[in-house]
């Protein structure tokens, strides 16, 4: 199977690269891919101040439909500095 069949297309690649996630396997952007992560969504996650994000939460943010605005809104809210797993937790018990 080639990588751009499993989705992680050369292009993802770089740009996940560019991003810091360079000590990443094939397997791993694969993953990441599957699960709907983008290197858009990686780096607007980014940008709102989470720049330590591990490819397991993408996922895991990925798959509980969690929304860059939903992390804006909690962020307004709660305080910029709220954590990361706070959110999730949050997405998780209010879907």
């Amino acid at each position: 199977m080639s990588l751009s069949n499993a989705g992680a297309r050369p292009t993802f690649i770089a740009m996940m690269i560019e991003l810091g996630y360079d000590d990443l396997t094939i397997a791993d952007f694969i993953r990441m891919r599957r699960a709907g992560v983008t290197a858009h969504y990686t780096s607007n996650v980014h940008d709102l101040g989470y720049t330590d994000v591990t490819p397991e939460q993408l996922i895991r943010m990925r798959q509980i439909g969690l929304s860059t605005s939903l992390i804006e809104r909690l962020q307004r809210e709660r305080g910029s500095d709220v954590g990361l797993d706070e959110i999730i937790r949050y997405r998780i018990s209010n879907q």
